[in-house]
C-alpha cells in the first residue's frame, strides 16, 4: 500500500477522514455521448473511433433536460453544483444549472478516467489538452470556468492510469468536505468509471477488483456524509427520471438525521449500505 499525498489515506484502503457537517451528494453521471452510442453499436468500432471529448447522442440531449426537471422536483436545498471539464459534463449540468437555478462550476479533478484520450488502447499515445477557459465560457456563459487553464485542463500528455485516477478520487473525496456546508445537498456531474473509482476509494475495493460500480448515463447515487465518521451510500444508480419502472427512493433524498422508530422509516433504512470510516 502507498499512502496517498496528504497523509488521509492509502491506496487500497477505506477513507479516514472527519466530515464535521451533515450534508449529501448526488453524483450524477453524465448524460449519454456519441461514445456511448457508438459502444452500443460496436466495441471495436467504439476503441478505433471514439474521440476523446464528444457531444451527447439525441438521446443524451433528451436524458439531460430529464434528469434536471426530475433533479428539480425534488425541490432539495442545493447548494452547488459542480460538473468536469469535459463536453458531455458540461452539457449535461447546463440543464441541470438551469433547472434549479444554480450556476454549476467546473471542477477538473472529476473528469472521466483516463483523461482526455483519444482512439486507441495505447496508454503511451498522446492525448488532447481539452477546453480551456475561454473556450467554455464562450459556449457556456452560465457556467463558471474559472478554475480551468487557459490552454486546456487536460495537460499530462497522456493517458491516465487507474491508480492515477484512484489517487484523484481520495482527493476528490477530501475536497467534497471543504465545499460544503451544513445540512446542504451538492450535485456532482461527473463520469462512469470515475464514479466506480470513487466509490471503490469508499470501501476499500483494490483498483482493479469486482464489483465494478455501474452507472446508466444520467444514474444518480446519493452518499450521506455525517459527523459521526460514518457515511451513507443511500442509493446506487438511481434512474427514475428515465423510466417508471424504477420508483421511490426520490423519498429518501429528504429524509433527515433523526432515526424513527415507524416501520416507513425502518424499510428506508433496509435500502441503505453503511460505509464506516476508520479512524
Amino acid at each position: 500500500q502507498r499512502r496517498v499525498p496528504g497523509g488521509t489515506a492509502f491506496l487500497d484502503s477505506q477513507v479516514s477522514y472527519r466530515s464535521s457537517m451533515h450534508f449529501k451528494v448526488l453524483f450524477v453521471r453524465h448524460a449519454e455521448s456519441a461514445n456511448n452510442a457508438l459502444m452500443q453499436i460496436s466495441e471495436h468500432r467504439y476503441q478505433n473511433t471514439r474521440v476523446a471529448d464528444p457531444s451527447l447522442s439525441t438521446r443524451g440531449f433528451d436524458q439531460a433536460q430529464r434528469v434536471a426537471d426530475y433533479l428539480a422536483s425534488l425541490q432539495l436545498s442545493v447548494s452547488k453544483v459542480f460538473c468536469s471539464a469535459m463536453y458531455r459534463a458540461l452539457l449535461t449540468a447546463r440543464d441541470i444549472g438551469k433547472a434549479l437555478h444554480i450556476q454549476p462550476e467546473v471542477w477538473v479533478d472529476i473528469h472521466e478516467v483516463g483523461g482526455c484520450w483519444v482512439a486507441g488502447d495505447n496508454p503511451e499515445q498522446e492525448s488532447q489538452k481539452g477546453r480551456g477557459r475561454q473556450e467554455i465560457a464562450d459556449e457556456f456563459p452560465d457556467i463558471d470556468a474559472s478554475t480551468v487553464p487557459e490552454d486546456g485542463w487536460w495537460r499530462t500528455g497522456k493517458r491516465e492510469t487507474v491508480r492515477e485516477a484512484r489517487v484523484r478520487a481520495l482527493r476528490v473525496l477530501e475536497r467534497l468536505t471543504e465545499l460544503s456546508s451544513e445540512g446542504s445537498t451538492i450535485v456532482v456531474v461527473t463520469h462512469g468509471a470515475f464514479l466506480d473509482a470513487l466509490l471503490a476509494a469508499l470501501v476499500g475495493r483494490s483498483c482493479d477488483a469486482a464489483p465494478y460500480f455501474y452507472h446508466e448515463n444520467t444514474g444518480i447515487t446519493c452518499l450521506e456524509f455525517m459527523p459521526t465518521k460514518k457515511t451513507v451510500l443511500r442509493f446506487l444508480n438511481h434512474t427514475e427520471h428515465l423510466s417508471p419502472l424504477f420508483s421511490g427512493l426520490g423519498s429518501v433524498l429528504s429524509q433527515g438525521n433523526q432515526s424513527h422508530s415507524s416501520n416507513q422509516d425502518s424499510r428506508q433504512q433496509q435500502q441503505q449500505i453503511d460505509i464506516s470510516f476508520s479512524p
